[in-house]
């Protein structure tokens, strides 16, 4: 038995067919599923943040230690669900352009300026005001915030790990 096959469009047409086809295929089935995405991707982003260095020393090691944020104060829960919370996806339709298909996915975590944590990290002083704590962190970094101040580590102060300390000149 001979199987004979004829084609009555020419190469390039087939190309734009197939990629036509695939890209429609892609749009009715593949952002429908990124919309169902998007829970299990807040959830990696949360468990992800509950483990990281910088969450665990902030709920019991150094950095509680260094902004006095004291003992038994949950101060972590709020900036991992806001953080968690800010997941977006963007989708940018599949279309054919040349021989190659355009579009696809974005997904954003934490917006850049931040606002969605404006408020957040703050202790309260003992003689009135507030340290903002989370903002210096996230815009000093390891920049010196107080001039000749340091933290001391020890059994002491609001957090029960340090006390800022004025540090002794050299000379």
């Amino acid at each position: 038995m001979t199987i004979s096959l004829k084609l009555i469009d020419n190469i390039k047409i087939i190309e734009k067919k197939v990629l036509r086809a695939i890209v429609d295929e892609a749009n009715a089935s593949l952002f429908k599923s990124i919309d169902k995405s998007l829970a299990p991707i807040k959830v990696i982003v949360r468990n992800s943040l509950e483990s990281c260095p910088e969450i665990s020393s902030l709920n019991g090691g150094t950095l509680r230690g260094d902004f006095g944020i004291p003992g038994g104060k949950d101060v972590t829960t709020s900036i991992v669900r806001a953080i968690s919370n800010s997941v977006f996806i963007s989708k940018n339709k599949f279309s054919v352009a040349g021989n190659n298909i355009k579009g696809g996915i974005t997904i954003s975590v934490q917006p850049m300026d931040y606002a969605n944590l404006s408020g957040l990290g703050t202790t309260d002083l003992e003689k009135g005001g507030s340290l903002p704590w989370l903002d210096w962190l996230i815009n000093l970094g390891d920049s010196v915030i107080i001039a000749d101040f340091g933290v001391t580590y020890g059994p002491f102060g609001r957090s029960g790990q340090a006390r800022m300390s004025v540090k002794k000149k050299t000379v």
